[in-house]
């Protein structure tokens, strides 16, 4: 019985040794301590705290030859003194475009109103093509000013009911994408915000679509927002980093790299957490990774790159027959060129 006991204890070191060396490897590397050096490095060159935002590029909108810096699907556009004025054809989704796309984080300001005797619904605007992984879009008064929402992807999240539009009365709306979240305002009030997808990374571009459904609405100072990132701290990098050196934090992300397909889940996900943290001096291991045929570590390294802003994000459609889509097999309600149309709110 004893030697069956020993023998047992000797087993169970033994796959203790294994675990302590899949949790640690390559032998020598704490991974503990690795992420801690990593986040105090984040800490130093992406500071957290409030981000600011300043008023960028005045959209056309002031005169009549303006329109044509817009594309029009579903309705009619006019452009006076009062703005730009949508109106929607019956039941169909009017949409009008900058004829440009625009790299995020990005944001809007524009003032709206739905014209006494319309119909209320929608004051609303759309970053990227409908029915892709990319879209975001702010929905004011949808649902027949039922609710406001957004579209993150293909889902739709409630934001609350409150404001909803006033036939006559004019709304200053806000939507901004920062590089985590978006984030709605109606009136200077926040009604909410969301985590984007991991699709929409810092390198998305965007076009960008103001849009009513079965309703006229005017539109008028719209004017995109830049995003300006919160103060980097000023400290010298000795008095933060101390004797760690940018070499040693590439050496320790090239230590990560070959982690992120490892058979242990902490350990992959502390690995990710390194090459996350210590972007952009990972960034060449994260362009590696993508090259792996292990699909865990690829899986990974695609979701950092896109987070990090390495690659953009796939916006074409697709057909239902998974080939790439032309204006003959486009399915209902997808991104065509630089024209959209809604197929429902």
């Amino acid at each position: 019985m004893k030697r069956w006991s020993a023998l047992s204890v000797t087993c169970a070191l033994l796959a203790a040794a294994v675990l302590s060396v899949s949790a640690q490897a390559p032998a020598g590397l704490d991974l503990k301590a690795a992420r801690a050096l990593a986040e105090k490095y984040e800490r130093f060159t992406h500071p957290a705290g409030e981000a600011t935002w300043v008023k960028g590029e005045m959209l056309p909108a002031s005169k009549e030859a303006d329109a044509k810096a817009w594309d029009v699907e579903g309705g009619t556009i006019t452009i006076d003194k009062e703005g730009l004025k949508m109106a929607a054809n019956g039941a169909g989704c009017y949409v009008t475009l900058a004829k440009k796309t625009f790299k995020g984080p990005i944001g809007i300001r524009y003032e709206a109103m739905t014209v006494e005797g319309a119909n209320p619904c929608d004051l609303s605007v759309r970053f990227g093509p409908a029915d892709s992984e990319t879209l975001v879009a702010f929905a004011f008064g949808g649902f027949s000013n039922s609710d406001n929402f957004f579209y993150i992807g293909k889902v739709r999240k409630v934001v609350g009911n409150k404001p909803l539009i006033k036939p006559g009365q004019w709304y200053t709306i806000e939507c901004l994408l920062t590089p985590e979240s978006v984030i709605a305002k109606v009136d200077g009030q926040k009604l909410g915000e969301e985590k984007l997808p991991e699709a929409v990374g810092p390198a998305t571009e965007h076009d960008i679509a103001l849009y009513v459904w079965a309703s006229t609405g005017l539109f008028r100072n719209i004017q995109l927002l830049q995003y300006t990132p919160p103060k980097a701290d000023a400290r010298p990098w000795e008095e933060v980093m101390g004797k760690t050196t940018p070499d040693d934090l590439k050496a320790l992300a090239r230590k990560a790299g070959p982690l992120l397909g490892d058979d242990d889940f902490a350990t992959r996900q502390a690995a990710e957490d390194i090459l996350y943290m210590t972007r952009p001096l990972s960034d060449d291991v994260v362009r590696e990774q993508l090259k792996s045929t292990d699909p865990e570590a690829h899986g990974r390294a695609e979701k950092l790159a896109r987070r990090m802003g390495l690659i953009k994000a796939e916006t074409q459609p697709k057909a239902d027959d998974g080939q790439p889509t032309t204006p003959g097999n486009l399915p209902p309600g997808v991104f065509n060129g630089n024209k959209i149309f809604l197929q429902g709110n």
